[in-house]
């Protein structure tokens, strides 16, 4: 009876490794499907920034960059560093560094919200000063927390 015991309490341990392994390669797939969009967004700010913007464009990307700021913080929550067979540029400094991470994410979060305020209003003649505020959160963190070469 113990043995039966012992072997399934260790057969439900590795079931829950594996599912806790396909949990975090979930979550580091869909980070870095949110950063996709994250980059293709500033991307399209920058475009605008670059002559005299369209606020309903930088509108549509500002929105998104704010989506998904607010999911940033769950995308690496703990256990979500490294998974079999997924590739991550996530440093161990956003874990073993957490609280500077989540300054720096809210930093983000912030400067993106300034700059959807902006085209909001139409206020054309401040997304490019907003969308190089932002830029700087972007490279802060990138800098700090992100593989280089990456």
């Amino acid at each position: 009876m113990k043995t039966k015991l012992i072997i399934g309490l260790a057969a439900a341990g590795l079931a829950g490794a594996a599912l806790a392994q396909t949990g975090a390669a979930d979550t580091i797939k869909a980070r870095q499907a949110g950063m996709k969009v994250v980059g293709a967004s500033f991307k399209g700010v920058m475009d605008q920034s670059r002559g005299t913007p369209d606020a309903a464009v930088v509108k549509k990307h500002a929105a998104a960059l704010v989506a998904q700021s607010a999911k940033i913080n769950g995308w690496f929550g703990p256990g979500t560093a490294t998974a079999p067979g997924v590739k991550t540029s996530a440093l161990p400094t956003v874990w073993s560094n957490s609280a500077g991470f989540r300054k720096a994410a809210v930093n983000y979060d912030t400067q993106a919200k300034k700059l959807l305020a902006l085209a909001n209003a139409g206020d054309v003649a401040g997304i490019p000063a907003q969308a190089r505020a932002l830029g700087g959160t972007c490279k802060g963190c990138h800098d700090d927390f992100k593989a280089k070469g990456d």
